[in-house]
C-alpha cells in the first residue's frame, strides 16, 4: 500500500476500505520500546475499533527480544550507579541487591519483558500470527526477491 497522508489513512479506516493495522519492529524500536507511548498508546486505545490489530510471530519475537535486551542493558547500568554511590558515600544499608530487587520487582530482564508486552498485546487487542501457518519460507524468499510486498 502506497504511503498516504494521515487524514486519507483515517478516512479508509472509519469506511473499512482498510480492515487490519500492523506495525513493524521499527517502529517500537523508534518509540524506545516505550509501550506506553503516545503513538503505541493509541494503537492500544483503538482496540475497540471495527479492525483488527495484528502482529507477526516475527515482529512479536523481535520485540520481545529487543525488550528484554534493554532491560538487561537497563540493569546493567543501574548496577554500576549504584555501586558507585554506594562506594562514594560509604553507605551500608541497604545494600545493592536490596535497592536492585526494588527497581526490579525481583524480575529477570525477560520476565519483565515477557510480562511488558504480553500486557500491551493484551491492552491492545492485538492479535498475534503464527507466520509459519500462513506463509512457506519459499513463497516469503521468492516474494523478498521479486520485490513483492
Amino acid at each position: 500500500m502506497p504511503i498516504l497522508p494521515e487524514d486519507e489513512l483515517l478516512d479508509l479506516l472509519r469506511d473499512g476500505t482498510i480492515s487490519a493495522l500492523t506495525i513493524d519492529t521499527n517502529i517500537f524500536d523508534e518509540k524506545g520500546l516505550q509501550l506506553g507511548s503516545a503513538p503505541l498508546a493509541t494503537v492500544a486505545a483503538l482496540s475497540n475499533r471495527p479492525f483488527s490489530f495484528l502482529l507477526s510471530g516475527t515482529v512479536a519475537q523481535e520485540v520481545r527480544g529487543h525488550l528484554e535486551n534493554k532491560a538487561e542493558e537497563a540493569l546493567r547500568s543501574v548496577r554500576r550507579a549504584i555501586g558507585e554511590a554506594l562506594f562514594a558515600f560509604e553507605t551500608v544499608q541497604p545494600t545493592r541487591d536490596e535497592l536492585l530487587n526494588q527497581i526490579t520487582g525481583a524480575q529477570a530482564p525477560a520476565g519483565a519483558a515477557q510480562s511488558r508486552f504480553a500486557e500491551y498485546v493484551d491492552q491492545s487487542g492485538c492479535e498475534i500470527l503464527n507466520d509459519e501457518e500462513l506463509v512457506t519460507t519459499k513463497d516469503l524468499f521468492e516474494g523478498y526477491f521479486a520485490g513483492h510486498p
